[in-house]
């Protein structure tokens, strides 16, 4: 049965995200910790299109594991093709990561008029790009100052001017695409590696660079 199961996942594919609700929690340093290197990575805050996301976007369901072990169960539901809400459950003691789940076979989609499937790439349309705490901070190349002390402040410059150099070749792409060429993604960072503030990435600082 598990390898049926692991034979049929390989015949979809599976993107994962949060709700934006996590945000502000508990859970979102979490996430930031397990998913971005220990807040070394990038949070992007994206919107589906209602259609798409009531098609194929799945809430995951967040259960105790001795519900994973009934196998009698399991092999109802996939002989009853419900193979998507097994692929859509874990543990309860995940259920701070708010997960949602958008599946698709890796074939593509069905066409309107019949079952042939066509190439699919899963939309999104990026609102804000948030570059974490860690981000752009390197411990084995700390700063110095004249009289060898450690500077935090030069560390953090340091870390500011690399924030800018990532973003704005993000900002680079995204605006020569037809995409987002009306409708800029806002950038964020922190205000510090120990702040649980955010400051706004402004567009004039992100254009200077590009000149």
């Amino acid at each position: 049965l598990t390898d049926k199961i692991y034979n049929e996942k390989q015949e979809n594919v599976i993107c994962c995200f949060s709700s934006r609700k996590i945000i502000g929690t508990y859970g979102e340093e979490l996430m930031w910790a397990h998913y971005a290197n220990s807040s070394k990575g990038i949070r992007i805050d994206f919107s589906i299109d209602k259609e798409l996301e009531d098609t194929y976007v799945k809430k995951v369901e967040y259960k105790p594991k001795k519900q994973f072990n009934n196998g009698a169960q399991l092999k109802r539901e996939l002989d009853n093709n419900k193979l998507e809400s097994i692929m859509c459950r874990k543990s309860k003691a995940w259920t701070y990561e708010k997960e949602h789940r958008a599946i698709f076979h890796k074939d593509g989609i069905p066409l309107k008029e019949g079952k042939k499937l066509e190439p699919f790439f899963f939309p999104i349309n990026i609102e804000a790009i948030t570059f974490g705490r860690g981000c752009g901070f390197f411990p084995d190349t700390k700063p110095y100052n004249d009289a060898e002390v450690y500077d935090f402040k030069q560390e953090q410059e340091n870390a500011e001017k690399h924030i800018l150099k990532i973003a704005s070749f993000i900002y680079k792409v995204l605006k020569e695409s037809n995409k987002y060429k009306d409708s800029m993604p806002e950038f964020y960072r922190y205000e510090d590696k120990y702040s649980l503030k955010t400051v706004k990435i402004e567009k004039d600082e992100l254009d200077k660079l590009l000149i």
